[in-house]
């Protein structure tokens, strides 16, 4: 039988708490600081930075107001990361569970709403216009597919609605109603 799910996670969206076990796995880790984390990348016109970032972030002990204006604790720095980190983790576990749970002949679609800064070039969260806030992650699993790992074409996920509606076999909505092109191609013939 014909069937459609739609599973949504909210993190790694603030706040970033998860179950201890994926906070663990970064626990005895090294956490990198960002590079240029305090500064406006050099020669950018004031018009295309912003350093809104989040003016609250969450670490395992505490949720707490930060100047976005003033340099970081680098520990701070640490367990904000690591708390992302572990986040992403967790929703990679929950991930797995529902492609496991999915029939193999089903087609499956993964994928984010947005991406997010850990401090690089003076940012927090997703309020610039970086490929680090626009990027995301895209999976797609089709039973017609042939096996690979990456794709290089550039894609947008303003084509998910068009690729999902081809990969069922459904007639394409009316291109005044709806943006985007279909991946289906790129997906079953690269």
């Amino acid at each position: 039988a014909d069937f459609f799910a739609v599973a949504g996670f909210y993190r790694p969206h603030l706040r970033w708490v998860v179950p201890k076990k994926f906070y663990e796995l970064y626990a005895s880790r090294s956490i990198e600081a960002p590079r240029h984390s305090r500064t406006k990348p050099h020669g950018m016109p004031d018009i295309a930075w912003t350093n809104e970032g989040c003016h609250t972030l969450t670490t395992a002990d505490r949720t707490g107001r930060v100047d976005m204006n003033a340099p970081l604790d680098p520990e701070l720095v640490a367990e904000l990361r690591r708390g992302y980190f572990s986040c992403v983790s967790w929703i990679d576990f929950l991930s797995g569970l529902v492609l496991d749970a999915t029939p193999r002949d089903a087609v499956v679609i993964v994928s984010s709403d947005h991406g997010f800064h850990l401090g690089e070039q003076a940012s927090w969260t997703k309020h610039t216009l970086f490929e680090l806030s626009a990027r995301v992650p895209l999976l797609i699993r089709d039973p017609l597919a042939r096996p690979r790992l990456l794709a290089e074409p550039i894609v947008e996920l303003v084509d998910l609605f068009r690729t999902a509606v081809d990969l069922a076999n459904l007639p394409p909505p009316p291109d005044d109603l709806v943006a985007g092109r279909s991946l289906a191609d790129l997906v079953r013939d690269p």
